[in-house]
């Protein structure tokens, strides 16, 4: 009896250590036992595609990973081969902004929606201190996490193509989904839409100054929780604007996502009114923007939202952290936008954990952070960009020629198709080097000091250029400072006889006449009805204050380059 005991308490305390280790192991180990199984009516073989290359590069083929032969194959490489497989004549699944927020007391007020981290390809973390991101890393899961994940998945709400518009609906739906399934209690249906419609403060908000009705709000709803879900519209989705915020459309992370960029929003935290995790996965039917609840104005496709008891916010934070990985997985990221019911995103984690990769506890700091892959795709392959580049230039190969007989070269007895020759050739020469050797993989060891050097050097040319042409309008275009209203009476300009003719004994009879009778000018013209162009034309002589008068062509030019300078340096002040 007591070697049963013993035998019993070791094996308790041994399931303990391995519980406790297996928070340490950093990723990823074979998936938990009996997964679920496929459809009652799953497809045949002579159904099912064929074997489709995965976005990794692996063949998604079915494996028997086991080393005993009863074992059948993976059911979730299976499915996972039926589900990428299928036809679809849609576009491709667009690429995910994930965004991680937290349950969070900012300055000890009250709770909100705080941004923790960010996902596109590799993760980026809010420093400690909470002032600026983090350099883009490969995220480090816990293996716990991954098969806490696929609990919750597995016994979680799951609504997929769900029609909703607003963030209000969205939650709604999910507490109305929970209650009828027995998962929510009723009466606690307002404080969790409460706690999920709560303001959300994304990392570029520099700010933390709050409004004199936040702080009353804050104030009484600590004095009364009881009462805070009455006032739910009032208290609580006004918090959440239908519009993108100036922070939103200000963000310049906007440039790192393509133009139609959906978004994938994590909210986690813990809560004292709820006796067991509130778990949902929802897959909105069309990407829809849900105000302030995305860091940067794009619409949001996924939610999952994790609401759980006091004394684990750990854990529901590397939960959120998982879930948010898997969702730039390259397949998963897929298999969530084609899963069908619960069994496919379940698939989606096993194939996960199939190709994750174990570190043994005690040889690996979990603080050390990996670097993403220098190495660009083009690196293994030479001349790829090169034929590329040839690809691109076909369409405008005849042109380059015929650009040489235009007439303009013709007319400016340019030797255009030599200089074009040598142009080329050096051109290509340099090209050709660049290309063949993929120096723009350079490009890394570029500082910010080089980045700026050349900013630097770019400005000023600019700015010399602009001072330089001010100068030469001045130039040719004097400022007139001698102008007087008073002697306006006084500028006037005549076209006046040239003084050879006025002052030569040489010509007999009138000058005018003579001169007239000799040159080419018209008979019965006088000189002063001639132009300004026709008098210097036949040496006439502009006499008058008004001859020397030139358009504010200077000054006009001063005032719009100083009215351009104030209004940028205005703009880039209140950005």
């Amino acid at each position: 009896m007591s070697n049963n005991n013993n035998n019993q308490e070791e094996k308790e305390e041994k399931e303990e250590d391995t519980e406790e280790k297996g928070e340490e192991v950093m990723v990823k180990i074979p998936p938990p036992p009996s997964p679920p199984e496929v459809n009652e009516k799953g497809p045949t073989e002579e159904d099912k595609p064929d074997p489709k290359p995965l976005p990794n590069g692996h063949q998604c083929q079915p494996m028997n990973r086991s080393i005993f032969p009863l074992s059948a194959v993976s059911p979730a490489a299976e499915r996972i081969r039926f589900i990428l497989g299928e036809e679809d004549d849609g576009p491709a699944p667009p690429q995910l902004f994930t965004e991680l927020d937290e349950l969070l007391s900012v300055d000890g007020q009250e709770m909100e929606w705080k941004e923790t981290a960010r996902w596109i390809k590799f993760e980026e973390k809010v420093e400690k201190g909470g002032e600026r991101w983090s350099k883009p890393h490969v995220a480090t899961l816990s293996l716990h996490s991954l098969f806490e994940l696929r609990t919750c998945i597995e016994k979680g709400t799951i609504m997929l193509d769900l029609e909703a518009s607003t963030l209000p609906q969205v939650v709604e739906l999910i507490t109305d989904n929970q209650i009828e399934i027995g998962q929510l209690k009723p009466e606690l249906k307002d404080k969790v839409m409460y706690t999920l419609l709560r303001r959300h403060r994304h990392q570029t908000k520099k700010s933390n100054l709050r409004s004199l009705a936040d702080i009353g709000k804050t104030v009484s709803s600590a004095n009364s929780p009881a009462t805070t879900p009455r006032n739910l519209t009032s208290s609580s989705m006004n918090d959440i604007s239908d519009k993108p915020e100036k922070d939103q459309l200000r963000n310049k992370f906007m440039k790192k996502l393509p133009r139609d960029a959906e978004a994938s929003n994590v909210l986690v935290g813990e809560v004292d009114f709820l006796d067991s995790p509130f778990v949902a996965f929802v897959r909105l039917q069309q990407a829809v923007m849900l105000g302030a609840l995305t860091e940067v104005p794009v619409p949001t496709r996924f939610l999952f939202i994790l609401l759980g008891p006091k004394g684990k916010a750990n854990s529901y934070h590397e939960i959120g952290r998982a879930i948010a990985t898997l969702m730039s997985d390259e397949v998963f990221h897929d298999i969530a936008y084609k899963a069908k019911d619960r069994e496919d995103l379940l698939a989606g984690i096993d194939e996960f954990l199939d190709e994750v990769i174990v570190l043994p506890p005690g040889e690996w700091d979990p603080a050390i952070r990996i670097e993403p892959p220098k190495s660009l795709p083009s690196s293994d392959k030479r001349f790829v960009g090169f034929l590329l580049d040839i690809k691109r230039k076909v369409p405008f190969f005849v042109s380059d020629f015929t650009d040489a007989i235009h007439i303009q070269s013709l007319d400016n007895e340019f030797d255009y198709l030599e200089f074009r020759l040598w142009i080329g050739l050096w051109s290509a020469f340099y090209c050709l080097v660049l290309v063949a050797t993929d120096a723009s993989y350079l490009v890394q060891y570029f500082t910010r000091f080089t980045e700026e050097g050349f900013s630097c050097l770019i400005s000023f040319i600019f700015i010399y250029d602009a001072f330089k042409k001010m100068l030469k309008l001045t130039h040719h275009y004097p400022i007139n400072s001698d102008f007087k209203m008073d002697y306006v009476t006084q500028y006037e300009c005549l076209c006046m006889a040239p003084a050879f003719l006025v002052n030569s004994t040489d010509v007999v009879g009138d000058a005018s006449s003579w001169y007239w009778n000799n040159t080419e000018l018209p008979m019965n013209a006088t000189w002063s009805s001639l132009s300004k162009t026709e008098c210097l034309k036949y040496n006439g002589e502009l006499v008058g204050k008004a001859c020397d008068y030139v358009p504010d062509i200077s000054l006009m030019s001063c005032i719009l380059f100083l009215g351009t300078y104030t209004c940028s340096m205005c703009e880039e002040t209140h950005q």
